[in-house]
């Protein structure tokens, strides 16, 4: 139902896009995850490029690497420390 609506979008210029009456709040978490699960499909069929400015953050950050200034850490040490920030 939900991604039947997707496709029945209109632009707005103050709201970017409505989906006519259907409020979001309505829709079922299940239905939410299927669409969503149709957008993504829909993406990966398409070929689309990494803007400019992320090769030169990658740079930047394989220099600071490679100068000793971070070290790499675990993806469980990640998390905690994303998590010390956000408390």
């Amino acid at each position: 139902m939900l991604s039947y609506l997707l496709l029945n979008m209109k632009p707005t210029k103050q709201h970017g896009v409505v989906m006519g009456n259907l409020a979001l709040k309505d829709i079922s978490v299940e239905e939410k995850i299927a669409t969503m699960e149709t957008l993504w499909d829909d993406l990966c069929q398409q070929h689309l490029e990494s803007p400019s400015w992320h090769a030169d953050v990658l740079q930047q950050r394989d220099m600071i690497r490679q100068q000793g200034n971070e070290q790499p850490m675990s993806w469980e040490e990640a998390k905690q420390d994303i998590l010390k920030q956000t408390q």
